[in-house]
This record gives C-alpha cells, structure tokens and sequence, in this order.
C-alpha cells in the first residue's frame, strides 16, 4: 500500500472516529484516535506528495480540514433523529409531560392544610405520610423526629413545607378550628 493510500485510509478512518465520538460517549478517547488518525493521514500525505506536487499536498490538508467540522456538524444533525437521540439532546417535554406535571403540583397543592405523621427524620427534608401516601417533604426550619404529628403549610416545587402540629394526621384544616378568637384591646376597643 502506497503513503498516498495510507493517506485517504487515515483520513476515512478519522472521521469515522470524530462521528462515533458524537454518537458513543467515551470521555473523549475516541477523539484521541481520530485526532491520532488526522495526524498520522497528513504524516503520509506529506510522504506521499510533497516532493514532487506540494499543490497536491495541501490541496489534501485543505480537504481534510474542510471534512473534519462537516462531518462533526453533520453526526450532530442527525443526533436527534437517531432513537435516543432526543433524551441526549435534552429536547423540551412534550405537551403530556407538562401536563402530567401541572397535575402532580396541583395535587399536591391541595394537600396544603392537611395532617399527616413523619416517616423519616426531617433534617430539614424526608418523609411524611398523608392519607396512607408517602410523600417528600421540607421541615419548616427545625429538624423533627420520626413519628411526629405534622401539618402542610406549602408546596415547595415538588416538595411539602411541613411543621409540627398537635392535631391527628388525616384532618383536613376546616376554618371554624383554626378561627382565632377576637383580640380583646380592652380600654382601646370601641
């Protein structure tokens, strides 16, 4: 096989490896080969035609040169056609996915006011039990223990604030419990 031959081989053959690097995470060590494949293709171009048709020489390391971003621009145009492609990419969630999450939230926001017991330490996160249902959750600003009584103050993202309640866990917050009675000014009342 000629220089000239081991030339284009090298060249196929890098980039072949930069589009696999696209393709195949592997931290980068296959565009170590391909970049060895690169060096080692111009190594025998300029074997090959630098004596007698230098032109030709660079004339090849002009292509190479031009081939080497097509081919990595053209491996990353078509990554999201390929099948797992799309979770690489991170492409925006669909319209189910959003909705089945606006639906979690306000499932969970409407759990706000009700009781329910630690399952885990809060330290300041973990678990809490509300209606038979594990859930995570926030202290609001303590550290509870297991087995404490709590109610749901907020949602935090996707996470309950909870703090410490005397009432027993799955009672719903009515508005005649938690009323408070009138201030009484005294003398200042009129």
């Amino acid at each position: 096989m000629t220089p000239a031959m081991f030339a284009v081989v090298l060249l196929a053959v890098s980039l072949l490896f930069f589009s696999a690097e696209i393709f195949i995470p592997s931290g980068g060590l296959i565009t170590v080969l391909a970049v060895i494949s690169l060096v080692a293709s111009i190594l025998f171009a300029f074997r090959a035609w630098w004596g007698d048709s230098s032109s030709l020489f660079w004339v090849f390391v002009a292509v190479e040169l031009a081939l080497v971003p097509t081919v990595v621009i053209g491996s990353v145009q078509l990554l999201p056609y390929i099948p797992w492609g799309s979770r690489v990419l991170l492409e925006p969630p669909s319209a189910d996915e959003i909705i089945g999450y606006q639906d979690e939230l306000d499932r969970l926001a409407s759990l706000v006011g009700r009781f329910g017991e630690t399952v885990t330490d809060l330290n300041p996160g973990g678990m809490v039990e509300i209606d038979g249902e594990r859930l995570h959750c926030e202290g609001d600003g303590m550290m509870l223990g297991r087995g404490q009584a709590v109610e749901v103050i907020a949602l935090n993202g996707n996470r309950l604030r909870v703090r410490p309640s005397d009432r027993p866990a799955g009672t719903p917050l009515d508005e005649a419990a938690t009323s408070a009675p009138p201030l009484d000014f005294g003398e200042f009342d009129r």
